[in-house]
């Protein structure tokens, strides 16, 4: 069986629009708009920080917005869990014969308890500071637990 080869026809047709060439329309296209945009500002945006190029050489602004942000680490721990316990799971397909995956269920569900622990309106309202706590307070003097069912479980 001979390996697979595109059509010459076809696999030209496809490179002058896409790039494949130095003059085919793609790379033309870039060149022009890099002319005409050469002083605009341009912002980049990465997994962890945002860049803003003001434009007329002048020297980038970064912001980072993970880590620095508050809430960032506490809000994204708790929406990875669904994914970390599927990691688990493939893990234990990938190697049923290994028992690996259940110190890190384990290790998962201990993490987990000890965040619902921490998990109080104290811990949002003073800690992390978000603004859409300001003013809730709890008169009981008892920590403010964040409970399933309890409208505050959406935070």
């Amino acid at each position: 069986m001979q390996p697979y080869s595109p059509e010459p026809a076809f696999a030209s047709l496809f490179a002058a629009f896409t790039g494949g060439y130095p003059q085919s329309i793609g790379r033309q296209l870039s060149r022009i708009m890099e002319r005409q945009s050469d002083g605009d500002p341009l912002l980049v945006s990465s997994s962890s920080d945002v860049a803003l190029f003001p434009g007329d050489s002048r020297a980038p602004e970064l912001q980072s917005f993970r880590k620095h942000t508050k809430g960032f680490i506490e809000l994204t721990a708790v929406s990875h869990v669904p994914l970390a316990v599927c990691y688990v799971a493939r893990m234990r397909e990938l190697e049923p014969d290994s028992d690996a995956w259940r110190g890190q269920l384990q290790f998962l569900i201990d993490q987990s308890r000890s965040a619902r622990q921490a998990n109080t309106v104290e811990m949002w309202r003073d800690r992390v500071a978000l603004k859409a706590f300001a003013g809730n307070g709890n008169q009981t003097g008892r920590p403010n637990r964040v409970q399933s069912g309890d409208p505050r479980s959406t935070i």
